[in-house]
């Protein structure tokens, strides 16, 4: 795998891929969006009148992609042409990546967070966010997937007998009646954003 241009392959395949690249006029640039302030600048001041070519300006505001063995040519016949689209081998492998570090950064960020005790949660349908205990059920239980969740949830009411509806999951889902007992704390939830 190599995604930066210290981890190229310094062999002769390396060289043999740079040659083959730069003799087929093959290169490839990454374009991050949204566009800075300077490439839309530079877009605007030297390219968007026609008279330059769509390539240099891509080249202009684009990072190289260095030739690297984790990269494959892939085309698409959509359309009645056919058009060559690049993508890393190892994608699948660099998603799972991004959602393992993020997981543990949500985990880390929900730790920080002040939570409440549900005694003083209100119970009165106000939806609010809860933390679920991690051994609410053994690990190979077939609700095991309640354990050490965040969920919007929902005090149901206290019906006439005194008898204590629990918590519901604040969605059409059908799940409720749940205790205190399996949440460590609770938090409002934020506003909505504004459209």
């Amino acid at each position: 795998m190599c995604s930066s241009e210290n981890e190229l392959i310094h062999d002769v395949r390396q060289v043999h891929l740079e040659e083959l690249i730069m003799k087929n006029e093959e290169q490839f640039v990454m374009v991050r969006l949204p566009l800075t302030d300077e490439q839309e600048r530079t877009a605007c001041d030297n390219y968007m009148d026609g008279t330059n070519d769509l390539n240099e300006f891509v080249r202009a505001i684009g990072t190289p992609i260095p030739p690297c063995a984790d990269v494959e040519t892939f085309y698409s016949l959509i359309g009645g042409g056919s058009t060559a689209y690049v993508r890393r081998t190892d994608m699948e492998a660099q998603v799972a990546k991004v959602v393992v570090e993020k997981d543990a950064e949500i985990t880390r960020d929900s730790e920080r967070l002040d939570w409440m005790p549900m005694s003083d949660a209100p119970r009165d349908r106000t939806d609010i966010l809860a933390k679920t205990r991690p051994d609410i059920y053994p690990e190979d239980h077939n609700r095991s997937g309640w354990n050490n969740r965040s969920v919007v949830i929902r005090h149901e009411g206290i019906v006439n007998d005194d008898f204590d509806m629990g918590w519901s999951v604040a969605a059409p889902v059908g799940y409720g009646g749940m205790p205190d007992e399996w949440f460590v704390g609770w938090q409002p939830l934020p506003s909505p954003p504004t459209p």
